[in-house]
């Protein structure tokens, strides 16, 4: 039984499981154990599965560090660019009044002709 856990160094959530399995069967299977064998099993795994568990945990610490630094990136990016359209469209009302008028009632007059009440399926 001993071998067994420290044979196997993963971290992974599967072998924790596993080697769960195989603690569950020698414990079940542990009444033909003299006493001090069987606690010294217990101990052994009760050490190595708070081993594995503490390694984990800092595998998701260190996941969601990285994702944190990476929401903040992205975060960045999109306000710049952001920003960067706001600028783009206020120089652009700016320069040119008129036609950007004439998209945006262009824009109005289709959003009230798709939103008009005789314009669903249910009234046809």
């Amino acid at each position: 039984m001993v071998e067994i856990w420290r044979r196997r160094r993963s971290t992974g959530v599967e072998d924790l499981m596993r080697n769960l399995r195989v603690l569950e069967n020698e414990l079940a299977t542990g009444g033909r154990k003299s006493g001090a064998a069987l606690n010294r099993t217990v101990q052994d795994a009760t050490e190595n599965i708070a081993t594995r568990l503490s390694a984990l945990a800092d595998q998701l610490r260190e996941s969601a560090a990285s994702a944190s630094g990476q929401v903040v990136r992205y975060g960045g990016e999109a306000a710049r660019r952001g920003e960067d359209g706001l600028k783009w469209l206020s120089d652009e009302t700016t320069n040119h009044p008129l036609p950007t008028l004439a998209i945006a009632v262009g824009f109005g007059v289709l959003i009230g002709m798709l939103l008009r009440p005789g314009n669903t399926k249910e009234n046809k």
